[in-house]
């Protein structure tokens, strides 16, 4: 498997998070950071920026 970089929402449930650092991937976590509750705009632009995947529940 080829670990994958990915960035998750605030509105994703840590044993989500858990189960994908378990796995091997580099999980960013927005929750607890300067970043959290931004405009989904933004977050996407991070996100590219960040050159990772993103996951979220937001529409």
């Amino acid at each position: 498997m080829i670990p994958m970089k990915i960035l998750v929402d605030e509105n994703i449930p840590l044993m989500t998070v858990q189960a994908l650092c378990d796995l091997g991937h580099d999980v960013l976590d927005i929750r607890s950071t300067k970043n959290e509750g931004i405009k989904n705009s933004s977050l996407w632009n991070l996100t590219q920026k960040e050159r990772r995947f993103l996951i979220t529940t937001d529409k």
